[in-house]
């Protein structure tokens, strides 16, 4: 078996039973193939459930960025796009357990994200706009 096959072997499985190993092949994983994407219903076959975040307004738009991604020591939020009101950004990780939420001003179009306390991992991050969820897109932090 060559590494890949190796690494994404690993990268397929539960990360709730995988644990840590999971997020770092698939980041692995997504260097090599950039056209993979991991969908966690295998975990439900192995007993574990996930908490589906509640949203006002699941409008999901790319008008987003999160760079850079993976991220290390911070990662920007740069809006594409003029929105007004107040922003907020909510992290959660993979047990649906808030992280990281905190609010900024729209019209700055940026705000950047203090990840140095992170572990490494996948993230949900969920971008509102005046409670009204625009984005909801993945962070992985690999240091």
């Amino acid at each position: 078996m060559n590494n890949y096959q190796q690494i994404l072997s690993i990268a397929e499985q539960c990360p709730f039973s995988g644990g840590k190993a999971v997020y770092i092949a698939r980041g692995f994983a997504e260097m090599l193939n950039d056209s993979i994407a991991f969908d966690d219903d295998i975990c439900l076959q192995q007993g574990y459930y996930r908490i589906q975040n509640e949203l006002k307004n699941n409008k999901v738009l790319n008008d987003i960025d999160l760079i850079p991604n993976p991220a290390n020591s911070y990662a920007d939020v740069i809006l594409n796009k003029n929105y007004e009101g107040i922003c907020r950004v909510k992290i959660t990780d993979v047990y649906s357990k808030i992280v990281f939420e905190q609010s900024f001003d729209c019209n700055k179009k940026q705000f950047r994200i203090n990840t140095t306390s992170f572990f490494n991992g996948m993230y949900n991050v969920q971008i509102s706009v005046n409670d009204n969820a625009i984005n909801v897109t993945k962070l992985i932090i690999v240091k």
